[in-house]
């Protein structure tokens, strides 16, 4: 049966942030008409000819692959490279390497094979405009594109490349004939060719597109683009596919393919094929006994036919370092589906001591610097194949003339079993291998105190004293426990001993694993959860592993002992862990049959994380259908009616934006994550405001050393707040005050009417400056709209004083100043001041009236035609609009009559109306408390994203074991207040550790 598709996986194009040097952000349409070109593709490649399977079917057309590629990026399946990315050089390895998925968070690697990849903008010689944005690939010479495609990481198992497309860019009227071909990874491959000869009176109107679609059960490893001309190339885009191969197959087997070190007492296990309730399972050291097996001729071992359980479990420990083959044949009535012959290796009888832990001494050292004990061990030597060099400075050698027999000793972090020794003796060219030790004399200690000579040590082997040194000399520990080895040399390979110096090149220690190792979680892991269980794989000769755990890594109390091999676990729930807390633990391996009894293992420590989630907000979505818009789940004031009709909870909140508008969620300010939740209140003059969410079952907030509820919250300033001493504070976000663009002003401001001829004056005293171009001033303007036409006075966040000014409605403003030192370097606070005469307007500055004349400001007056009747006022903008900041102005005067009103030019800046924010729990039989945020009245109208943490004891009288229902909610004393915050992140936290 072939391979089936078990989802497709589609297409991505780029979205311009960059990772690294030849690092690419896809995005997901492909050949958009982004500008700044307005170049679009217009022709396919047609097929040609074949090989194999391949066909007609496996080139895909332009449009097809159009609506492909934006399926695939919203699925996370597939990409577009368009270009915009790094800088204008690919390193010289000439990889293309895409983060494709919304988060970018998968990775394939298109390597040019031919070499010369170029990555440029623009046109160039020859034209070549790119297709999408300014960037596009090229060739710094005349050869092909030939890309060798990469496998899929970070995504699932089985993840491929199965579509492929790219853009090829037509050069002036050059005569281009280009032969595009796909290799797929069964052999087989489709060739497009293209007819895309130029025509220099319409440039780019042969931009050719060429799409490939992998055959069933298949994937593109390779495209080669073969040209005859300097042409480019730009919107690589490609899509993935996971494939479960021959679904009526055992599968996923359990060693992995190819695993190592593998468990003598492992049980093997498989994913079961579609149907098959019976299983024959064929398991041994010998591939072709396995390959031949099947009912009449089963192998002799380590065999199992008929089996209902998908996992078997040999009769006895497989043997240390074998290489095994196995096969699980399906069984689904009288067929008997053959399956896929699957390999692992045992572990080893022993592990390499790695050199990190031993200390290396020695009688002496000829030049402590060069050739000291320590190269012994650090492996400085040898090669990846392990063979030593006969580089003098990588080996130990004593120094001349010792009196005593010369020595070296190792001693190790803790106490091993010793299985042997492996030992590359003084490998120097010549008559310096005359130096490595011949006969030797070999003493170990478990205390360093108690030594004990080590029996039938053969002679050393002398070195080659060539660069291909293999390990000759094995020493037999027989599993003698040690924690110091010490070598002491009786002769040397030089004649009678001429030479008095000894030395060796590199020793090796193995040791039988008998601690527990491999602990699970990873020592110094973060973030784990509280009722984490424990596992470890377990000493080779243990019967019991005691479990040691507490807050103390220096007095451990035993938590319990348990069983189990070749791993063990122990469940931690019944302790009680604690959030935010860092604990340590150690598992001692026991054999009271064995000598020693106990191998005391190594302290491994985690932290536990700091909080739970009761909701971060991520998971919402506009789809009413699936019930995953925010306002099915927290129940707002008005309900909802699609696909079933559920009633509001009567108060004056709305959850989430307007649906039919497009993003339900706030995505433009969050916590964490992609989005949060806007909560609207005092919707119909209500003065209580609430959003109830009910759990499914209840939830018990008594574990894990919880203490706080946290909600992040974001409010929204009061537009206008007018002081007792006469100060004005204004708050806003808002996008700019006077835009270049046409009509995109977007400020608050506070404002009289002007009749005739007026001023304004104002004493900026400070506003926060989040944005580089943050703006805060004085402004006459003819109305409220967003292309008015006025003159603006503003200081910046780090640009000085600046002046803005559109003398044409509906056109593009302008802003100057930048070159006067005087105003480019002004600093708040600062006076600022406009006066209007007939259609003149001129600016002023000064830092004190009092003490300094005012400055006028460059290009004084300005000619701004209006009516008679004008705006006049203080106007702000943060420049990020759901980020608002509030501007401190004093001593303002204006010529104008009346009350200020505030006024919002462009999108609405949200401003709040003073209202009590607090959070309410019910239990599972309708108790209910209310905690109120200290902040009173104020708490609605921070700008920024706080966390307000709730102790939980202040919920009186609700058991907080029986959670049902959390509310939060904002409730005003006057009606009609209204107002939004954005809730993000509400999380359960213990108490801060002291």
């Amino acid at each position: 049966m072939c391979a089936k598709a078990r989802f497709l996986v589609i297409f991505l194009v780029l979205s311009v942030s960059v990772f690294a040097r030849a690092d690419f952000r896809t995005v997901g349409t492909y050949d958009v008409d982004d500008g700044p070109h307005h170049n679009q593709v217009d022709q396919s490649g047609v097929y040609d000819s074949h090989t194999g399977s391949a066909g007609p079917d496996n080139v895909v057309d332009l449009a097809t692959f159009r609506e492909l590629v934006e399926r695939a990026f919203a699925a996370d399946v597939g990409g577009v490279i368009d270009g915009e990315g790094p800088d204008d050089n690919l390193p010289s390895d000439d990889i293309i390497v895409a983060h494709f998925g919304i988060n970018g968070t998968k990775t394939v690697r298109f390597e040019s094979g031919s070499g010369n990849l170029s990555h440029g903008s623009g046109g160039g010689s020859g034209n070549r405009l790119p297709l999408s944005g300014d960037h596009r690939f090229g060739k710094s010479s005349t050869g092909d594109f030939v890309f060798a495609v990469g496998e899929v990481e970070g995504g699932e198992a089985d993840e491929a490349i199965t579509f492929f497309a790219g853009s090829l860019i037509e050069r002036d009227n050059r005569d281009t004939m280009p032969e595009v071909t796909a290799t797929f990874s069964d052999g087989s491959t489709v060739t497009a060719t293209a007819d895309m000869v130029g025509d220099e009176d319409s440039p780019n109107d042969k931009d050719t597109f060429f799409g490939f679609m992998a055959p069933a059960g298949t994937s593109i490893v390779s495209v080669e683009f073969q040209l005859n001309q300097y042409v480019h190339l730009d919107d690589i885009g490609f899509i993935t596919s996971v494939f479960v191969l021959h679904p009526e197959l055992a599968s996923s087997p359990r060693p992995s393919a190819g695993a190592t070190d593998v468990p003598a007492a492992a049980v093997v296990s498989w994913t079961p094929g579609e149907g098959a309730v019976q299983h024959d399972v064929y398991l041994g050291t010998d591939y072709d006994a396995v390959s031949q097996a099947d009912r009449s001729n089963p192998l002799e071992v380590l065999a199992s036919q008929a089996q209902s359980a998908s996992e078997f479990s040999p009769e006895r420990p497989l043997e240390l370092g074998r290489t095994y083959y196995w096969r699980v044949d399906e069984v689904q009535g009288a067929t008997i589906y053959r399956g896929d012959i699957w390999e692992f290796t045992v572990e080893p009888v022993a592990y390499p001591l790695s050199g990190e832990k031993i200390a290396a001494t020695a009688s002496s050292a000829m030049d402590p610097n060069t050739v000291s004990p320590e190269n012994t061990v650090n492996e400085s030597g040898l090669t990846e194949d392990d063979l030593h060099g006969v580089d003098l400075t990588t080996m130990w050698l004593s120094a001349p003339g010792e009196l005593d027999p010369g020595w070296i000793q190792y001693d190790f972090d803790k106490v091993y079993a010793l299985h042997e020794l492996h030992v590359w003796n003084y490998n120097g060219e010549g008559l310096n291998s005359m130096y490595g030790l011949r006969e030797v004399a070999i003493e170990y200690s478990a205390d360093g105190v108690t030594w004990t000579p080590l029996e039938n040590v053969p002679e050393f082997a002398q070195a080659p004293g060539t660069a291909d040194y293999a390990p000759d000399i094995v020493i037999d520990f027989n599993g003698v426990i040690a924690k110091q080895v010490r070598i002491t040399a009786v002769s040397n390979w030089s004649p009678g001993a001429v030479f008095d110096q000894y030395g060796l090149s590199e020793v090796r220690f193995l040791y039988v694993p008998l601690r527990a190792r491999d602990l699970s979680p990873a020592p110094e892991s973060a973030g784990v959860d509280p009722n984490v269980v424990l596992a470890w794989r377990a000493g080779r000769q243990a019967a019991v592993h005691e479990v040691y755990l507490g807050g103390d890594p220096n007095d451990l109390p035993l938590a319990d002992a348990v069983t189990g091999a070749p791993y063990g676990v122990y469940d931690t729930t019944a302790l009680g862990l604690e959030l935010g807390r860092t604990y340590y633990w150690r598992v001692n391996e026991v054999n009271e049959l064995e000598t020693p009894d106990v191998w005391e293992g190594d302290v491994s420590e985690f932290s536990t994380r700091k909080f739970l989630v009761v909701d971060d907000f991520e998971s919402y979505t506009n789809d009413a259908a699936t019930f995953s818009r925010v306002f099915q789940t927290w129940i707002d004031g008005a309900g909802y009616t699609n696909p079933v009709e559920v009633p509001g909870n009567g108060t004056g909140s709305y959850m989430g934006h307007d649906p039919s508008l497009g993003d339900i969620m706030e995505t433009a300010s969050v916590h964490g994550g992609t989005q949060s939740a806007p909560v609207y209140y005092g919707n119909g003059g209500q003065r209580v405001s609430e959003v109830d969410r009910t759990f499914d079952e209840p939830q018990d907030w008594t574990v894990m050393g919880i203490q706080q509820l946290a909600v992040h919250v974001q409010g929204f300033p009061t537009a206008l707040v007018q002081d007792p001493n006469g100060a004005l504070r204004l708050s806003a976000g808002g996008t700019n005050m006077m835009s270049n663009d046409l009509t995109a002003d977007g400020c608050r401001f506070v404002y009289k009417q002007l009749s005739g001829d007026g001023s304004i004056v104002a004493k900026l005293e400070s506003h926060p400056h989040i944005h580089d171009w943050g703006k805060a001033g004085v402004m006459i303007r003819e109305n409220l709209e967003p292309g008015a036409k006025g003159v603006s006075l503003y200081a910046t966040g780090a640009n000085g004083i600046r002046i803005g000014f559109r003398a044409l409605a509906f056109a593009g403003a302008s802003h100057t100043g930048g070159s006067d030192a005087a105003m480019a370097n002004q600093e708040e606070p600062v006076w600022l001041k406009l006066e209007r005469s007939g259609n003149n307007i001129s600016a002023f500055f000064t830092p004190d009236p009092a003490t300094q004349d005012w400055i006028p400001a460059v290009g004084n007056p300005r000619l701004v035609p209006m009516g008679t009747d004008v705006l006049i006022g203080l106007a702000l903008t943060s420049r990020v609009q759901t980020r608002p900041v509030t501007a401190v102005f004093t001593d303002v005067s204006a010529g104008a009559a009346g009350s200020w009103q505030v006024g919002d030019i462009g999108e609405l800046i949200p401003a709040n109306e003073p209202a009590q924010l607090y959070v309410a729990i019910a239990d599972a039989i309708g108790r209910r408390a209310v905690v109120n945020h200290p902040d009173g009245d104020d708490s609605v109208v921070n700008g920024q994203w706080t966390a307000w943490p709730v102790p939980l004891d202040g919920f009186t009288g609700v058991d907080l074991s029986q959670v049902r229902t959390l509310t939060i909610g904002v409730s005003s004393s006057q009606p009609g207040a209204l107002g939004l915050v954005l809730i993000d992140d509400i999380e359960l936290w213990p108490l801060a550790e002291e």
